[in-house]
């Protein structure tokens, strides 16, 4: 899977130090990946319901999408199970791309959030962010 590919590199080359305990548990399987589909609009409306902090929001608000997105979600498996903020880090794609074209829009893990410009063909990174909580997964509903 394309989302979860992008997470576990990131992780590995994170200087973070919550990047490798996070890695870590995914290693251990203590946090698992979930995949839901949306409205990129229902995913920018739903940020702050899902607790996502400013400015990891405004970064997200910003960013063109298609009309269509799949959120790949590293999650806590015991939040998840409790039904409490499970969300560790995310990538989103376009469900609309072909399959041969295999860009993440944008990912977030500790301490950074990427982003991809199409029209440049380049990343662009935004380190240094704040810790921010686990979320609520858009699987809950973010619209």
């Amino acid at each position: 899977m394309v989302g979860e590919a992008r997470l576990r590199t990131a992780l590995a080359a994170s200087p973070d130090p919550a990047a490798s305990p996070l890695l870590d548990a995914i290693r251990r399987h203590s946090v698992s990946f979930r995949t839901t589909v949306l409205r990129s609009n229902d995913f920018k409306v739903g940020l702050g319901r899902r607790g996502v902090p400013e400015p990891v929001a405004s970064i997200y608000r910003r960013m063109p999408m298609s009309y269509w997105i799949w959120v790949v979600e590293a999650t806590d498996r015991a939040a998840r199970d409790r039904g409490d903020p499970c969300v560790l880090a995310e990538a989103v794609i376009d469900a609309t791309d072909h399959l041969r074209d295999l860009h993440v829009l944008a990912w977030r893990i500790p301490g950074e959030l990427v982003r991809w410009s199409p029209d440049e063909d380049q990343l662009k990174p935004r380190h240094g962010l704040a810790p921010v909580p686990p979320l609520l997964s858009v699987a809950r509903g973010s619209g």
